[in-house]
């Protein structure tokens, strides 16, 4: 598993509005002059106009590549740079591949596209990939999908 990387220059000038705490932060290329907003323990993301890309409702915040990692209540979810989400925070763990988005919750795995949409339901025991084609093992039995989500036989 590839962790995750969280990379912060802290500047040194921080904004206040109202109760909220503007910091602006670079991280990387794409996260580049992003403001990081905090307000008592919940987080999110502004970008230097102070239009919101994340919600400040979040008690974490991870950099992934041009991805953003958001947890709530434990339940991992995921956005692209621009704040669209790609996977809804209900996740135990999210594995980013460079490809796909692999998804755990109560053990079972699953799988989302990089563009948001949900390939293979969380359901499997374990999940892997096999030249083009992703390999989902239930109950014991060996299942086959290819990169569209679409079971095949094998």
């Amino acid at each position: 598993m590839k962790n995750l990387i969280f990379l912060v220059i802290v500047c040194l000038s921080t904004t206040s509005f109202a109760q909220a705490k503007l910091t602006k932060i670079q991280s990387g290329k794409i996260f580049k002059n992003v403001l990081y907003e905090t307000n008592g323990e919940q987080v999110g993301l502004r970008n230097m106009k102070e239009e919101i890309i994340i919600p400040c409702i979040y008690d974490e915040i991870n950099f992934q590549n041009k991805y953003i990692e958001a947890v709530i209540d434990n339940k991992k979810g995921m956005f692209d740079y621009k704040g669209n989400k790609i996977v809804p925070c209900k996740f135990q763990t999210l594995i980013y591949d460079g490809k796909y988005i692999i998804t755990r919750k109560n053990n079972k795995f699953g799988l989302y596209s990089l563009d948001g949409k949900e390939l293979i339901e969380c359901i499997y025991d374990e999940i892997g990939f096999a030249r083009k084609n992703i390999k989902v093992k239930q109950n014991g039995h060996d299942l086959w999908f290819n990169k569209n989500g679409e079971q095949i036989l094998m």
